[in-house]
């Protein structure tokens, strides 16, 4: 993320609350801990890796309207890497709540999968593993997918975030209070799903 003090004062030229909002998040927030501590999270949960796309929003995960021996098919493999399948599925998870194709509200107004969706999900996922014929081990649990799949959402958050502010304030920002107020409820949904997870896991 670029220097969080040219970033504040570039977003709060937008002057109304969603840029206020946003700034005082950017300015607030310390990034490299935050960065740091999710990061050891996948380790010290024993998160899996695979190949991962990286991005599963909704516009890269395409579900067929007819019939077909592959129903559903990811595009736009630009950022797909050998990485934590927790923040593909944690950030499938994540990305119902968000269009960034409308250029008047971020927020798609849907709130993120409920527990019984995600375990459903999860699954479904461990079911597919078998049928693929792959291992699976004692990570590959039902509460582990579960627990991997939390650890990506808050990575998948403060990736995105950062992402956007990666070469400084993108032009024309200040006039986008659509696009603010859906990265400033990206955050405010990370620190609640933060204080969740160390809530449930106090530490050692």
């Amino acid at each position: 993320m670029a220097n969080q003090d040219l970033l504040v004062t570039g977003i709060l030229k937008g002057g109304g609350q969603e840029s206020r909002d946003l700034a005082e998040i950017i300015r607030t927030t310390n990034w490299n801990h935050e960065l740091d501590w999710i990061s050891d999270m996948f380790i010290e949960h024993s998160c899996k890796q695979t190949i991962a796309i990286g991005d599963a929003t909704y516009l890269n995960v395409l579900v067929k309207n007819y019939q077909s021996n592959n129903q559903v098919v990811l595009i736009d493999y630009e950022t797909a890497t050998h990485g934590y399948r927790g923040i593909d599925i944690g950030g499938h998870f994540n990305e119902r709540m968000y269009g960034w194709g409308n250029s008047t509200s971020s927020l798609t107004g849907y709130a993120s999968a409920g527990v019984d969706e995600q375990q459903s999900f999860c699954t479904s996922y461990r079911q597919e593993m078998q049928a693929l014929g792959q291992e699976t081990t004692s990570n590959d649990t039902l509460s582990h997918l579960l627990l991997e799949s939390q650890v990506g959402r808050l990575y998948q958050i403060l990736f995105s975030v950062c992402m956007s502010f990666q070469s400084g304030v993108p032009e024309g920002l200040s006039q986008m209070a659509g696009l603010m107020a859906g990265l400033t409820h990206m955050m405010e949904t990370y620190q609640g799903l933060k204080q969740r997870f160390l809530e449930d896991r106090p530490p050692c």
